[in-house]
């Protein structure tokens, strides 16, 4: 066999598993890289350590801190400036590893890896911030030397209006935050009738792909037996939430972030059936939508949207028990809408 030895190829006796025969110059060596640990929430920190992943004396130092807040995501950081050694040379055996690499249970020992440094506290963790903008109304205005009084008077007006845009936007985008992990799930479009559906995914931070299909078996060709399908495989973004009166929310579809698979009106053949993308029925247009949260009265639903709601229920509940997003502005029956209702259902899971 041949082996790579620091650059240079190295002929080797494959029934001899004598580390000689790797002819090491010293030149092969590891260098310590950048390293995370990633914390989900809930994580169990007390486990890991006793592991003996973290190094014992970045362990004796966080036990001296205030300790790490598991409510949150967050992650570890190797600082690689706590270390005096970030380099060591390859043993060029066939039981080689990267000891600045966790240790993996086949290759080297545990005792062998280099321990991780810091050892997690709330003063050495990196905690997921989902808002990072300042108390803007609890900063004071400066007084800055050579300009008159009037001009920082009129400043400190433009700042105070400015610092209200802000805060205005962050409590808009608070609101966007909290309503998208709330309606986050699968949902499906339908009339229960017909070979057509549209699903579609909400991730809690707004993204949503998904599927809309319709197959009509007797139309058919010589090379599509099976029949036709019109398709859409879509994916894009809500925006912009903001509650209304009556409890329900409206949010916006970004049209710069909704995207489809291919061109409306391309065909191709697959399977025996010949399918043609379309428009995402029931996301399109990509416009304003109403969120009908969980809990709300579905007496004050329209006739509409509880007509869509026969494909996934029996009846509807007092109470909604599951969210529901509705198009407002798809118009294909005419001039009003009619409201595209999407659905959480126990057929979906």
């Amino acid at each position: 066999m041949r082996s790579c030895v620091a650059g240079k190829v190295h002929d080797i006796d494959s029934d001899s598993s004598d580390a000689s025969d790797y002819e090491p110059d010293g030149s092969g060596k590891f260098h310590m890289m950048d390293l995370f640990a990633v914390f989900p929430v809930g994580s169990d920190v007390e486990s890991v350590e006793k592991t003996g992943y973290f190094d014992a004396s970045a362990l004796a130092a966080a036990q001296k801190q205030k300790p790490v807040d598991t409510d949150r995501p967050f992650l570890m950081y190797r600082d690689v400036n706590q270390y005096k050694d970030g380099e060591k040379e390859s043993t060029y055996t066939r039981d080689w590893f990267d000891p600045f690499m966790p240790y993996n249970g086949y290759n080297g020992s545990k005792d062998d890896t280099v321990k991780m440094k810091p050892a997690p506290s709330d003063e050495t963790a990196y905690y997921l911030v989902e808002d990072v903008q300042p108390d803007w109304d609890s900063l004071e205005d400066a007084n800055i030397k050579g300009v008159s009084a009037k001009s920082q008077k009129s400043n400190g007006k433009n700042a105070s209006k400015n610092a209200n845009t802000k805060k205005s936007d962050s409590q808009s985008d608070a609101a966007t935050r909290s309503l998208m992990k709330s309606i986050a799930g699968k949902y499906g479009f339908a009339s229960g009738s017909g070979g057509w559906s549209t699903t579609m995914t909400v991730a809690s931070d707004g993204t949503f792909s998904g599927t809309y299909h319709d197959s009509d078996m007797g139309i058919t060709g010589d090379d599509y037996p099976k029949g036709s399908v019109t398709i859409s495989n879509f994916k894009g973004r809500f925006k912009d939430a903001k509650k209304n009166a009556d409890g329900s929310y409206t949010m916006q579809c970004d049209k710069s972030a909704l995207k489809i698979d291919g061109n409306i009106g391309d065909t191709y053949i697959k399977n025996g059936s010949k399918y043609t993308v379309a428009d995402p029925y029931g996301i399109a247009p990509c416009g304003a939508f109403t969120v009908y949260p969980a809990g709300y009265d579905s007496s004050q639903l329209s006739e509409a949207i509880v007509g869509w709601s026969h494909a996934w229920y029996d009846s509807m509940p007092a109470k909604l028990e599951t969210p529901i997003i509705v198009n407002v502005e798809d118009t294909n029956l005419g001039s009003e809408s009619q409201q595209d209702a999407f659905f959480q259902s126990k057929y979906l899971e």
